[in-house]
């Protein structure tokens, strides 16, 4: 995989756009947007939309290459401030200063970014965090190890069966395609 940091920068404005409204949404929920869309996109063309290299961290998966690349992003495109949360984990909201350039994203890639945001409207950092725990890619790698984007495919740890393999033929069939 290749890492594309236009897309991602771009992908992080996209989120801090979308989710200006979103009392939860801060550095955390980023991450999640980041690794949901990027692997549902890998699910689905075999192509992540950033290519970033997700590492196992404590919160959950986090793109390797977010500090360098916020530390580029502010002041010009975005500004990070700390925002106490009761109860949960502190809130580093992300706020944008422009308007993220959708013409480097193909439809598809909008439609994954769209959907990973709708999966965690409703939850907070701590709750997007465990979401991503549930991932067998998360659960299989080791702290501060790469997860692989074929660990998509993986959903739970059981025998595989011919209907599994049949499953998995016929969807790499319309990838190919």
């Amino acid at each position: 995989m290749i890492f594309n940091k236009l897309k991602f920068k771009e992908m992080i404005l996209y989120f801090s756009n979308k989710c200006v409204d979103d009392p939860h949404f801060g550095v955390i929920k980023l991450n999640k947007l980041l690794f949901l869309s990027d692997f549902y996109s890998y699910a689905n063309t075999l192509n992540s939309i950033s290519g970033a290299t997700y590492i196992h961290l404590e919160k959950g998966p986090a793109p390797k290459e977010m500090i360098r690349v916020r530390e580029e992003m502010v002041p010009s495109d975005i500004n990070f401030g700390e925002k106490k949360v009761p109860g949960g984990f502190p809130v580093y909201k992300t706020t944008a200063t422009r308007q993220a350039v959708i013409s480097v994203f193909s439809p598809e890639e909008v439609a994954q970014m769209d959907r990973a945001i709708k999966e965690l409207k409703r939850f907070n950092a701590e709750d997007a965090s465990d979401l991503t725990h549930k991932w067998e890619g998360w659960k299989l790698t080791r702290p501060y190890e790469p997860i692989p984007y074929d660990m998509v495919f993986v959903r739970e740890l059981r025998p595989v069966t011919d209907k599994h393999i049949r499953w998995a033929k016929r969807r790499m069939s319309k990838i190919s395609a």
